[in-house]
């Protein structure tokens, strides 16, 4: 079993400022999870794990001039 799961979000900075929007391809997650994560190369990549799995985040931006961050994590359950 994976200990780890990796979390890559690309963010492409110019394009959602000037749309307001993180939607229509401006933002892109996607996981190495072996559980069927759903949504992949999506904002709303929904990664499968288990209690207390350690999960790694890397965030990149397009644009090399702007800082991205992590301003929100939304953890849900499904059982």
């Amino acid at each position: 079993m994976e200990s780890k799961i990796s979390i890559c979000t690309v963010v492409d900075v110019i394009e959602s400022l000037s749309g307001g929007t993180l939607q229509n391809g401006n933002l892109c997650m996607m996981d190495n999870s072996p559980y069927n994560s759903t949504n992949q190369g999506t904002p709303n990549l929904c990664t499968l794990c288990y209690p207390g799995q350690t999960i790694n985040w890397t965030i990149l931006a397009l644009d090399v001039q702007t800082p991205v961050e992590i301003k929100n994590i939304n953890i849900s359950s499904s059982g």
